[in-house]
């Protein structure tokens, strides 16, 4: 007895389809589908493979699902649907860059078509490696830069620190040394005035207007010093007490940071 081709394509589909609904293995749809390629059964294919797809069970299995994607769209391919063709054919490289078509079961057209996306994808994967390459690089420059101003921000901001504590202790020092000359020509001042006093009362009209010159010139010295003495204590104080605020500041007085876009240096004073 002879058994015709569509015979025994007709129970070998049976035979598949009876396993799989018996068993559910992975392997049974593999092979299901496979035979459905061999033979050319691509309505078949357009058939079950979606629903194969969507079940999550099989997305486990990277290879099988890959395979589905492929045979989906060469099947697809066939029936003229050029464009989604492609987007299985980009699916199924995506799981399995490396799978290949066998070349005998298919025309010359879906063969060089697939080879076709193939070399696109492994185009665009390539570029993707480069600009994710290119990318890191500068994030590794931007972040090398960066540590690099923040040090300077922090020295540039020590510095400040610095220069306003020791402005205020340079003109605490002058405070003291106005202040001491200042009480020092007070006390010349008192005593170039007793003897004004003095000879006022004794009528020597000559000594009276030398004394009464060395008092006022004694008076003028007393006032000056008197008034950069004061002058100094304020700048001192001032210069204290932004010192102490710039100790208790949480953020830095000198910040620089770089532009992620423009990869330019900006630069922010804060006082």
């Amino acid at each position: 007895m002879t058994i015709s081709k569509q015979t025994l394509f007709f129970l070998t589909c049976l035979a598949l389809l009876f396993q799989n609904r018996s068993f559910g293995g992975n392997e049974t749809i593999g092979e299901e589908i496979r035979q459905l390629f061999e033979w050319g059964e691509y309505e078949k294919i357009i058939e079950l493979a979606p629903s194969y797809l969507s079940n999550i069970t099989l997305l486990e299995d990277s290879l099988l699902t890959s395979k589905l994607h492929l045979y989906l769209g060469v099947a697809l391919f066939t029936m003229g649907d050029v464009g989604k063709s492609r987007e299985e054919f980009l699916a199924s490289l995506s799981i399995k860059p490396d799978i290949l078509l066998d070349k005998h079961y298919v025309s010359e057209n879906i063969w060089h078509f697939f080879l076709t996306v193939k070399e696109e994808y492994r185009r665009v994967q390539e570029e993707e490696k480069k600009l994710a390459h290119i990318k890191k690089q500068q994030e590794i420059e931007t972040n090398q830069k960066q540590a690099v101003i923040d040090s300077l921000g922090k020295t540039v901001s020590n510095v400040r620190k610095k220069g306003f504590f020791y402005s205020g202790l340079g003109t605490a020092i002058l405070t003291v040394g106005f202040s001491g000359t200042a009480v020092y020509q007070y006390y010349q001042g008192e005593a170039e005035y007793n003897k004004f006093k003095i000879a006022a009362a004794m009528g020597d009209l000559e000594t009276y207007e030398a004394q009464k010159k060395e008092v006022k010139k004694y008076n003028t010295y007393t006032m000056l010093l008197t008034s950069a003495s004061a002058m100094c204590a304020l700048s001192s104080s001032l210069f204290f007490v932004i010192a102490n605020k710039q100790r208790k500041r949480n953020s830095s007085t000198f910040s620089l940071h770089i532009n992620p876009i423009t990869q330019s240096v900006q630069m922010t004073l804060i006082f």
